[in-house]
């Protein structure tokens, strides 16, 4: 029964999640249309006294252009590295940026996953119309774009109390602001169930955290910031706290959503990515998925810096050894087909555990413990059949496949007899 209910919590989370996503696909559709328009209206813009500069990196072969032009150019065709050049390294000294071209800079640093970046961009923006803009804050203008933007960043960094002070700004200078008085209570109702959630999972409270994620994701739905980037930073917590708690199932669901939400976006930073990587390896670990967590190790380590390699490449020659002795097969001066392992080394698994059984079911030989193997192994092959298992197949596969051969050996072991 316990089961049954929470595999349906687990189904309707799931529902709730997919949801969930619809409405970001939903809400991103109407910031490209505002970006869109942005778009158009740098196109339309008749720019007085143009600036003659060199747009090539080296100075060859393509003359002098109009700036603006070459700006407009770069950012409207998402050449963001190119806007970014121009913006900063050769901008034209003594001239002074506009909002647009601040807003330009923002977004391009954020699409490159230079958050740090478009946080400082998108601020300078807003305290600069806050000083000299009047009215209302709409939808569509370039400021509110910029606090949109720039909490975003903030959120994706962690650096919730600067989102929250871009709400603010707003407020202050327009204080009847409905949309952005209820994305502003809305985001510090979210950030305290995060706050929430962390206290409790670092005191190990995992169940508990758990729940207050699931309220952070739902309440989160309501938020211009939720995009999936930041939804991957709550997820991760997600999954970190369940694989703590040998949910491995969902653990391992929920840090894929991590590390593919991550891998296709393009304003993913390396550290960020390193990050999912690193924490899915070491969920794959506990899940004794040693092949999955050595491949995530090595793609950790290709991304990590420097000062992190080295521990990287620790984990990953342990992953690497655990995953050895689980799979066996390696010959040595000991396991060879001289001394009776043809096959090499015999994989060294714990068959109990895999199989979910009592730990001093071996004290029990017989046919207690043989109609344990087969009452459990009946269960697990019913959870881990490719028609019903809801997962990753391939985690299905690899599973079917231990607890039989678990089966078998246990049955040889304790000389079961029938069916």
């Amino acid at each position: 029964m316990k089961e049954r209910e929470e595999e349906e919590i687990a189904n309707r989370r799931r529902e709730e999640e997919a949801d969930s996503l619809e409405l970001v696909a939903t809400r991103k559709l109407a910031d490209n249309l505002d970006w869109e328009n942005f778009e158009n209206k740098l196109a339309g813009m008749n720019m007085n006294e143009p600036i003659e500069v060199v747009i090539d990196a080296n100075g060859v072969g393509t003359g002098n252009v109009n700036f603006h032009n070459a700006l407009t150019a770069s950012f409207i065709s998402k050449n963001y590295t190119e806007t970014i050049d121009l913006l900063t390294t050769r901008f034209p000294k003594g001239e002074k940026k506009t909002d647009a071209l601040w807003l330009m800079q923002a977004k391009a640093f954020s699409e490159v996953g230079d958050f740090n970046q478009a946080l400082h961009a998108s601020g300078v923006l807003i305290q600069n119309s806050a000083s000299h803009s009047r009215g209302g804050w709409q939808r569509g203008e370039e400021r509110l774009m910029a606090v949109t933007l720039g909490a975003n960043a903030a959120m994706v960094l962690g650096k919730s109390e600067i989102a929250v002070k871009y709400y603010q700004a707003v407020l202050k200078y327009d204080p009847d602001n409905k949309l952005v008085m209820t994305q502003y209570k809305l985001l510090k109702k979210v950030i305290k169930i995060i706050a929430e959630a962390e206290k409790e999972i670092t005191k190990g409270y995992n169940k508990k955290g758990i729940e207050l994620i699931y309220d952070a994701l739902s309440k989160i739905k309501g938020l211009d910031v939720d995009s999936l980037l930041f939804r991957s930073v709550v997820i991760l917590m997600l999954g970190r706290a369940e694989s703590s708690m040998n949910k491995h199932e969902e653990a391992i669901e929920h840090l894929d959503f991590v590390v593919q939400t991550r891998e296709n976006e393009k304003s993913c930073s390396q550290k960020l990515l390193m990050e999912a990587f690193g924490f899915r390896a070491e969920a794959n670990v506990l899940d004794d998925s040693y092949d999955d967590a050595v491949s995530d190790f090595r793609s950790a380590m290709e991304l990590a810096p420097d000062d992190v390699k080295r521990d990287m490449q620790m984990k990953l020659n342990e992953a690497s050894q655990k995953r050895d002795r689980w799979n066996g097969g390696q010959k040595d001066h000991y396991y060879n087909e001289h001394r009776g392992f043809p096959d090499g080394r015999p994989p060294e698994r714990d068959n109990i555990k895999i199989l979910d059984l009592p730990v001093n079911l071996a004290e029990h030989p017989g046919e207690v413990a043989c109609s344990w193997v087969r009452k459990s192994y009946k269960k697990l092959a019913r959870k881990y059949h490719p028609d019903k298992y809801k997962g990753s197949q391939k985690r299905a596969s690899r599973k079917f496949d231990e607890i039989a051969a678990a089966k078998k050996l246990l049955e040889e072991e304790w000389k079961c007899k029938g069916k």
